[in-house]
């Protein structure tokens, strides 16, 4: 029996187009009518998603910035959070920078770019982004400065030969874990802490047992999650070492996978209650 829906965003939840087809929202809607939450698990902060979910009708709780947080957006907060080591924070954006990088950093429920990540930002398709996000000309030297605590450090690349130069130094700084969206970005969360983290704690708070969630993903960020759920599912379009670590594989998300998905998993409700 599956309670608990968790679907990642990019690659998964919207299509190529970055859209949200019928058929998904039909299924997302198909589910929460049979008491099944769905819910988003996503790099994003509730500020990028918070559109999301009248688009998809998923419930207004998420996992979000790569499980570093809960957030409600219809409260437009945070509800839990888990945050980086500040000095490691502070050197790893220094290095980044440094290395010609965008950043985007996820602190104290807010969002701060720096002068390249506005720039590599410009067309992101996010109006919330563009809403809430506060634009300083270095972020490590505006973070050195406060006390604000880091969630988490989103970093986007021009070209695929920025990743071998810093990554090695990355790695050597204690209290960061390294994962990735996509070809072009790094996300740094705290050690130990990924979607699995935030779906686990969102759980409890929605009282479902781990033993009746389900997950949909397909990248490295969703591996977390992957080995949180009861039922993990990879997507299609997914790499195939992310394929092999999922309990079972959907359609792509150019075929309408999550919808495809929903729909089995709530077959198999009903046959669980005969």
């Amino acid at each position: 029996m599956y309670r608990l829906i968790a679907l990642d965003v990019d690659g998964t939840l919207l299509d190529p187009d970055g859209k949200v087809t019928p058929a998904t929202r039909q299924a997302i809607q198909m589910a929460r009518a049979e008491g099944v939450y769905v819910v988003l698990a996503t790099g994003r902060s509730w500020q990028e998603a918070e559109h999301l979910v009248p688009l998809s009708g998923c419930d207004s709780r998420m996992v979000c910035q790569g499980g570093t947080a809960v957030a409600d957006c219809a409260q437009k907060r945070n509800l839990q959070q888990w945050t980086l080591p500040r000095e490691q924070a502070v050197a790893a954006m220094e290095a980044l920078e440094a290395h010609g990088f965008g950043l985007l950093v996820f602190a104290d429920n807010g969002l701060w770019v720096d002068q390249t990540g506005d720039d590599l930002f410009v067309s992101y398709e996010s109006p919330g982004f563009h809403r809430y996000k506060q634009v300083r000309p270095t972020l490590a030297g505006f973070f050195a400065h406060n006390t604000m605590p880091v969630n988490k450090i989103y970093a986007q690349a021009v070209h695929t030969g920025q990743f071998d130069a810093v990554r090695p130094h990355l790695e050597e700084m204690d209290g960061l874990f390294l994962t990735s969206s996509g070809w072009n970005n790094l996300e740094i969360v705290p050690t130990g802490v990924d979607k699995g983290t935030g779906l686990r704690a969102l759980a409890r708070l929605l009282d479902v047992p781990m033993e009746q969630t389900a997950g949909i993903g397909d990248n490295d960020n969703d591996l977390g999650m992957f080995d949180a759920v009861a039922m993990p599912i990879a997507m299609g379009n997914a790499p195939r070492h992310v394929k092999e670590r999922a309990g079972r594989v959907t359609a792509p998300n150019d075929r309408d996978g999550v919808a495809q998905a929903i729909r089995a998993l709530l077959a198999e409700n009903k046959n669980a209650s005969v």
